[in-house]
């Protein structure tokens, strides 16, 4: 698909749209003053038209033998700042107003960017609950089901940035998992190949935490919740878990029964000594995530465990501790299936977890999957309609066992132009995911990768660490420190 430019150049909304509503990226980017005179079959041409009070966006699609077309206009705002984004918005819509004609419209219409949440936060401040949903209907072309849905979710940001309050929210990282998953692009390193950075990496990090810490307490911050991800944190062993987190209860004064959460996201990881490590440091929510509950996905996926070492590590952690639970899946696996996507969420509701995370496989740049991109696994993933089959399933059977969507987020080069969802039972929604995925306060990051977020009238501003294991053990934290003080205004 060869997407043209005329009259603007817009090439980064463009390009995310011909993404979202098309599910790939264009092969070629054209700026031009003028359309083509003759354009390939298989081509977008997008055009904006200014006049003195606004103007016009239109988009001309070519597919499959088909022609179709789309339009939208604007009007010039006050700013140019604002006038620039109406021109990108208008663009969009033209762009999803010609595939509406062709009838393979995505749920998400004309609706691009990785955090919708905010938007519906905006658009219910300005409008209400009722304004928003017609806004997202008409302007913005969602679908009934993914208006309310993306609603839904941005009620909870606005719940949890109140409950955060003047607090922060503490991240830590561990870049360390036993293999790694096919689809997999986070910065993490097989203990295979790494386990000897294993342990100076835990005494940096407990140097970090002391450091920022004491930080933190000089400036009488309050953090209300923790989250230790990676990685698979429950890689490393009972007593490095508990001196990081008795570390990092102290350090920061995290107070009794504040929401910590770790990751024991493996089933291959957890055991009875690590769950009682973490019960006694105090963590109050767990991730045991299966991803599918079918042996041959599993399997596709490098993930070298089966749906009853999930069963297992789940039931230890019930008898164990009185941890929240959550569980991941993810719809549009290599080799899953619509049918198998449901007995797997079938199975897992069946443990009645308190959360249920229900993402879409995204063939992110730094994984197995998008790097070796062999035709047998392309072949193998579930095409975009079959994926959307998972979810239109998923969400009522979530809803009928009492569940709800707390957070959202999209990502690029989804298996299917559609959304990452969680879902939460009343009283147990997960205030660091809320906030993170909102961008809502202050994150303070330790460990390799972390990235420091401080958001303030609408802009984020960040610090970050080194991405590697073996940059961060060698690294002087002095200078991130004097920044992240200079950030708080201390």
């Amino acid at each position: 698909m060869k997407l043209y430019l005329v009259g603007h150049d817009y090439r980064f909304a463009a390009e995310e749209s011909v993404i979202s509503l098309l599910g790939s990226a264009p092969s070629e980017t054209v700026l031009s003053d003028r359309p083509p005179l003759r354009a390939e079959d298989e081509s977008f041409i997008t055009r904006i038209e200014p006049s003195k009070y606004g103007g016009t966006a239109t988009a001309t699609l070519r597919t499959g033998g088909k022609t179709v077309h789309g339009r939208a206009v604007y009007r010039r705002a006050e700013s140019e700042r604002e006038t620039v984004r109406l021109r990108q918005h208008t663009l969009k819509l033209a762009m999803a107003r010609a595939v509406e004609e062709l009838g393979t419209l995505p749920a998400w219409g004309a609706l691009t960017g990785m955090r919708p949440t905010k938007l519906a936060r905006r658009l219910i401040a300005e409008n209400g609950m009722t304004g928003a949903r017609r806004v997202l209907r008409k302007r913005y072309l969602l679908s009934e089901e993914r208006a309310a849905l993306v609603l839904r979710a941005a009620e909870q940001g606005m719940l949890a940035e109140k409950e955060l309050g003047d607090g922060y929210m503490i991240y830590l990282g561990v870049p360390f998992c036993p293999s790694r998953c096919a689809y997999c692009s986070f910065v993490s390193e097989s203990v295979a190949r790494s386990g000897a950075l294993i342990a100076p990496y835990v005494e940096k990090l407990l140097e970090e935490i002391r450091l920022k810490g004491e930080l933190m307490r000089r400036l009488g911050r309050v953090p209300k919740a923790a989250y230790f991800g990676g990685g698979t944190p429950t890689t490393l062993s009972a007593r490095d878990l508990s001196r990081v987190i008795d570390a990092v209860r102290s350090a920061f004064c995290l107070p009794d029964g504040a929401e910590f959460t770790v990751e024991a996201g493996r089933p291959d990881t957890v055991t009875r000594e690590k769950l009682e490590a973490l019960r006694d440091g105090g963590v109050t929510r767990i991730s045991v995530n299966p991803q599918s509950m079918r042996p041959e996905v599993l399997a596709a996926a490098k993930r070298p465990h089966s749906p009853e070492d999930v069963e297992r590590a789940y039931n230890l952690a019930r008898e164990v501790g009185d941890f929240g639970i959550n569980c991941d899946l993810i719809a549009g696996l290599e080799a899953d299936s619509a049918e198998g996507f449901r007995e797997s969420l079938s199975r897992i509701l069946s443990l009645e977890p308190e959360n249920i995370t229900i993402h879409t496989l995204a063939r992110k740049r730094g994984s197995d999957l998008h790097r070796l991109g062999t035709e047998g696994a392309a072949a193998r993933i579930p095409p975009p309609d079959e994926v959307a089959r998972m979810l239109d399933a998923a969400y009522p059977a979530l809803a009928e066992r009492g569940y709800f969507p707390y957070y959202l987020y999209r990502q690029k080069y989804m298996a299917a132009p559609l959304e990452n969802t969680g879902w939460a039972k009343p009283g147990t929604v997960c205030l660091y995911n809320t906030l993170v995925m909102e961008e809502i306060g202050l994150t303070v990051a330790l460990g390799a990768g972390g990235v420091t977020k401080l958001t303030e009238g609408g802009k984020i501003g960040r610090i970050t660490n080194p991405k590697f294991a073996a940059e961060y053990i060698a690294h002087d934290f002095t200078k991130g420190l004097s920044e992240l003080e200079g950030a708080l205004g201390a």
